[in-house]
């Protein structure tokens, strides 16, 4: 029965997103306020290969209707979606078992279209940045849908344990976790070829949401091949700019893995052989490039991850700064100190999540590792709302006096007794240390939190939370968290006017004792 109202749910969201185009018309009012029978998976894939038509239509789909296009896709898939459509059909979860890697396939192949065309947009101007943020998240949605309705089926099939159902090698070529791009037979690894990274980390998450537009992605690298023998060249906040074969680096334990190539071939190798020249002769006298961590695009002294691609464009092209055309801006922390805490002073930087939407490459494949998606789904939805929380009700980090001593307790260990250099660099300033041990200590909680309510509601109901849920969730929780906060708080101002002590306040407030909210709102 569980596996039964799983797939209930993946089916419902799915066909949300490709039935809802029968009803209504681009640029207007859904009618009927989204109220249709019930939709069956037996009609899932006919409904894609419309959806895949309508987007190659360059008279459907083009720059102009761009934004009420994909505007009523996402919203009504992320926000409607879940309450709208419950299929209730035994034959439906049989046609998910068969078919379940076929309309994920299917899915990515609308993805790759949908790339397409909207390269096919960029070839003569810049898309609108509304346009361009639209599809970033179609991006984002539909790789969602493939990875819940992925995991369903992988759960099934798991049964037969003799079955190898994934290997967390980067792009293993496991049936589920390998989707290569039809226009290639095979994959390989070329000189210039772009790696987009999501690993596991609480950092990796951090960088994937800090931008005005959330992203999956937070690490970026280039490939050479030096005597056949693939290379993997990447900026990390430990050790700045190294070297590492591809067949060592792929044991990294990523969560996702997209191959990007240049439509240029030529210069993207040239482009990686002076990285990789520079790169190597640095690393062998021991001074590494240091990573940048001000996320500062217009020099090369210092270089974060995404910046090591612009670098070496950049040293084959006279500094023309070919990629990225359509970067990530930091408008929504304009007026908020969370990025100066972190040492980030720019409106603007090259985001890994960026190469989604660069026109001038072309996605070749894409791995997952279905083992830590799932998480990765909560991990997401909570950097997500302490972003939002910070950026629209103005909640600031204020961490606590643990974070505060452990934090000085790394700084001068590492600079007087080299304690943890192996992940604290020289360069790495004081307010980026800080800022993070903040930001993780009340990631963790509410990670803890919400990772234990979605494992209840899994158990109650037999599916996953999604995500519109599990965002409301946390904003109850914010609300609730708030007002605990402020009886606490009032009695202990009380308890001090008074004179009396209090022998017992109220409970504790789970993490709004965290941050700095004078001047926030619980509601």
């Amino acid at each position: 029965m569980k596996k039964l109202y799983l797939f209930f749910t993946t089916t419902m969201c799915l066909s949300v997103f490709f039935i809802s185009y029968f009803d209504f018309s681009y640029g207007s009012q859904p009618k009927n306020e989204y109220k249709r029978a019930p939709a069956s998976a037996s009609s899932l894939e006919k409904d894609i290969d419309k959806v895949y038509m309508e987007v190659s239509n360059p008279d459907i789909f083009n720059e102009k209707n761009c934004v009420p296009y994909l505007t009523e896709i996402t919203d009504f898939l992320l926000v409607k979606g879940s309450q709208t459509y419950l299929p209730q059909s035994k034959d439906d979860y049989a046609v998910l078992l068969e078919r379940s890697h076929k309309i994920v396939q299917k899915i990515f192949y609308l993805r790759l279209k949908l790339r397409e065309r909207f390269i096919d947009m960029s070839s003569e101007k810049d898309v609108d940045k509304q346009c361009v943020n639209l599809v970033r998240k179609s991006f984002r949605y539909a790789r969602f849908l493939e990875e819940f309705i992925t995991e369903i089926g992988v759960k099934t099939i798991a049964a037969n344990k003799s079955t190898h159902l994934f290997d967390a090698q980067d792009f293993s070529d496991t049936k589920y976790q390998l989707y290569l791009n039809p226009k290639y037979e095979e994959l390989e690894f070329m000189s210039g070829d772009i790696l987009m990274v999501r690993a596991s980390s609480f950092v990796s998450a951090t960088i994937a949401r800090i931008g005005d537009e959330d992203g999956q992605f937070s690490h970026a690298a280039m490939i050479y091949v030096d005597g056949g023998v693939p290379y993997v060249i990447e900026s990390l906040i430990e050790s700045g700019v190294g070297i590492m074969a591809l067949s060592e680096w792929r044991k990294s334990h990523h969560v996702r893995t997209v191959l990007f190539r240049s439509q240029d071939h030529g210069l993207a190798s040239r482009a990686a052989e002076k990285l990789y020249e520079v790169s190597k002769e640095r690393v062998a006298n021991k001074k590494p490039v240091p990573y940048d961590f001000t996320m500062n695009t217009q020099e090369h002294s210092e270089i974060f991850c995404a910046e090591i691609i612009q670098w070496a464009f950049d040293m084959v092209t006279d500094g023309k700064s070919l990629i990225p055309r359509y970067e990530t801006e930091f408008q929504l922390f304009a007026k908020h100190p969370f990025l100066k805490q972190l040492t980030i002073d720019v409106s603007k930087t090259f985001s890994p999540n960026d190469l989604e939407v660069e026109p001038t490459i072309e996605l070749v494949a894409e791995w997952r590792n279905f083992e830590g998606t799932r998480l990765r789904r909560v991990q997401d939805v909570v950097l997500t709302s302490m972003m939002s929380w910070m950026s629209d009700k103005n909640y600031i980090l204020k961490g606590t006096s643990r974070s505060f001593t452990m934090t000085n307790i790394a700084w001068v260990g590492r600079k007087l007794f080299g304690f943890k250099k192996d992940q604290i660099p020289p360069n790495m300033p004081y307010g980026f240390l800080k800022t993070f041990m903040k930001l993780e200590k009340v990631s963790n909680t509410l990670e803890t939190y919400l990772s234990d309510l979605e494992e209840e509601f899994f158990e109650k109901t037999g599916y996953s939370m999604d995500y519109a849920t599990m965002l409301i969730v946390m904003e109850k929780l914010r609300i609730e968290d708030c007002r605990t906060f402020q009886i606490r708080e009032q009695e202990w101002e009380d308890s001090l006017h008074s004179g009396e002590l209090v022998p017992a306040l109220s409970r504790k407030s789970l993490f709004h004792h965290m941050f700095n909210t004078k001047n926030s709102k619980c509601e």
